[in-house]
């Protein structure tokens, strides 16, 4: 249940060049108002959401988590020492609740105090037909209740701007409360949804986090750090570091005691601390699979919970509710939306998932997986290709330049545009231009300058036609990436020694 690593995801990198579109966005064809929908963990809870000067709540202050963590050393000193897991986690489970416990909700899932995100309408004389505005909303809530909220803000903006419609564009999570809204509100208000990188089919690894399969590996930390450090200007010595870490039998043993610690302080920290934060949030559950939401209701409230003495019956009635509102209808949603209004679905991939579950190797943007994300596209892992065999009779056209991704399994193969090598965050405002610009529905075929298949390219900034070559360095950094070859070779031997002492100390 580390789900605390998923803060690490905001990591993103904003893209300004238009140079890669044929595509002229005449801003005069902009009839309509264009709703942003964010995603998960993107705004801040505050302690009180109608003063944005008040406590943030979550993220947690880096003076917090350094705080805690300098309590701890003592307990993990006596650890070392004493080998004593029971009062490791006694010591440890306290300093934790002081991160997460701010920003918990109760026991029947709805905020705490006057808790939430910080969101004021637009002034009224400022919204118009061609306006863009933005949708806020407390993420950890039910998306039913986020979806009602989403109605009242589609029915402001059409008042205040004279449009009959609007344009909805999506993000992660914020597909959930979209389709939500959908379900509960009909599309009858909505010009054009672009699904950009959503969840709205869940995410692998939240699925297998709220069934209790946890896993630390080295690869799989190695291989996401990568998807940390992409297109930062020094990814090269940083991923050339980690590897040096990894070859010297750091990252083992990190994650070999990681392993240790969920096993022997499970029963501890999991009721206390993890499960009331990230199982105690609507947006968790929303986002776990349809294949796993029974067992993962049944794990969380029958063997997490079994021994403790709190009502949750309010929680359990939430997710219940959303259960059968909404999740065996959102192949019924999506097509309804195709029917009335214009449907475009961004997926991304390259990337490996969260490292902390066994599902680590499944395709994705580093956050959700791109099967998911493409609403049902067939993917090789993020290490492989699909295999000679699976191509055979394919449409060539449906299979990705690197022979990784086939859309012809997506429900909308014709409206669904794959980026390598873009993650989770990256900005992709442009690809939505063209797509809200264009008049009627748009396919790959017919929205000038965005093939099926494309690709970021970082010299240009830019997105461009995928030709499946793979990104080579030259000149200095491939020099830089020989000496740091050189170097784990020779350190490989000498952390190797170390970490072996270690290993036995233990």
């Amino acid at each position: 249940m580390k789900k605390l690593l998923s803060v690490l995801l905001a990591l993103a990198l904003m893209l300004t060049s238009l140079s890669a579109f044929a595509f002229a966005a005449d801003a005069d064809k902009n009839e309509y108002p264009r709703i942003k929908v964010h995603g998960f963990m993107s705004r801040e809870i505050l302690a009180d959401k109608d003063n944005e000067d008040s406590d943030v709540l979550w993220p947690p202050a880096a003076d917090t988590i350094l705080d805690a963590v300098k309590k701890a050393l003592p307990s993990l000193a006596k650890f070392a020492v004493t080998r004593d897991w029971n009062k490791l986690g006694q010591d440890i489970t306290p300093l934790a609740k002081e991160i997460f416990a701010p920003a918990f909700l109760d026991e029947n899932g709805n905020a705490k105090g006057n808790s939430g995100v910080y969101f004021v309408y637009p002034e009224a004389s400022t919204i118009t037909k061609d306006s863009e505005v933005k949708f806020s909303y407390d993420w950890r809530l039910d998306p039913i209740y986020l979806a009602g909220q989403l109605n009242d803000f589609i029915n402001y903006v059409l008042k205040c701007s004279g449009a009959d419609k609007v344009d909805l564009q999506c993000h992660s999570f914020g597909g959930i409360v979209t389709s939500t809204y959908v379900r509960l509100y009909g599309s009858s208000k909505l010009h054009s949804v672009a699904f950009n990188s959503t969840a709205v089919f869940g995410e692998t690894y939240t699925g297998e986090l709220m069934t209790g399969k946890l896993k630390l590996d080295k690869d799989a930390v190695q291989n996401f750090m990568s998807y940390v450090f992409d297109h930062n200007d020094y990814e090269h010595i940083l991923n050339g570091t980690i590897k040096l870490l990894s070859d010297a039998g750091l990252l083992g043993f990190v994650c070999d005691f990681g392993n240790e610690f969920i096993a022997q302080l499970g029963e501890m920290v999991l009721p206390e601390v993890i499960v009331p934060a990230f199982g105690g949030w609507l947006s968790v559950w929303a986002m776990v699979p349809n294949a796993d939401i029974d067992e993962s209701m049944k794990y969380v409230f029958n063997e997490i919970y079994k021994n403790s003495d709190i009502d949750r019956s309010g929680l359990i009635a939430k997710i219940t509710n959303f259960n059968l509102t909404f999740r065996p209808f959102k192949e019924q949603v999506l097509n309804k939306i195709n029917d009335t209004a214009n449907l475009y679905v961004i997926s991304r991939y390259g990337y490996c998932s969260i490292p902390i579950t066994p599902s680590w190797r499944s395709m994705g943007d580093g956050v959700v997986d791109t099967k998911y994300t493409s609403f049902g596209a067939t993917c090789a892992e993020f290490d492989s290709t699909l295999t000679d065999e699976y191509i055979a009779g394919k449409d060539a056209a449906m299979i990705s330049p690197d022979k990784r991704v086939d859309a012809s399994t997506c429900m909308f193969p014709n409206q669904t545009w794959f980026i390598r090598d873009a993650n989770h965050n990256m900005d992709v405002d442009q690809l939505i231009d063209a797509f809200f610009a264009y008049d009627g529905q748009g396919t790959v075929d017919t929205v000038d300058g965005l093939q099926r298949f494309m690709v970021y390219d970082k010299a240009s900034d830019s997105y461009v036609a995928d030709n499946g070559a793979e990104k080579e360095e030259t000149g200095f950094i491939a020099e830089l990436k020989a000496i740091l070859k050189e170097l784990r070779t020779f350190f490989k031997m000498i952390f190797g020694l170390i970490f072996s002492k270690l290993n036995l100390a233990c």
